[in-house]
């Protein structure tokens, strides 16, 4: 799958790689690849989560700390995913929006970079 990669700014980028699924005692699981550069500088790292949990852990922590017209501005085009056929495609584009604001915010030192803490 392509990566999800949004520059705005030559020294700090988040980049978010959906590389598929897999089925783990009965619940689909996302692979995600993740990686911070800041200037000459990476850290890379993959996780494995289920829907729940990234609804959890990331969708509602982002929709808390951006509130809800924030939240809507950066991902209204772009709804979280729901079970069922196109998860996969949706996940793709909710994470791309995810990317996009991460890394608007970690150019203008925002605190929406905080969420790459959370749990990626």
């Amino acid at each position: 799958m392509a990566e999800l990669t949004r520059k705005f700014d030559s020294r700090r980028c988040l980049n978010i790689q959906a590389t598929g699924h897999e089925k783990v005692a009965g619940v689909t699981r996302y692979r995600l690849s993740c990686a911070l550069e800041a200037g000459a500088s990476r850290v890379a790292w993959a996780v494995s989560r289920s829907l729940a949990e990234l609804r959890a852990e990331l969708h509602d922590r982002v929709k808390a700390l951006l509130g809800q017209a924030a939240y809507a501005r950066h991902f209204g085009g772009a709804p979280f995913a729901l079970r069922m056929p196109g998860t996969t495609a949706r996940l793709q584009a909710w994470l791309s929006a995810l990317v996009t604001c991460m890394n608007t915010s970690l150019s203008a030192g925002d605190s929406v970079s905080s969420i790459g803490a959370l749990t990626l």
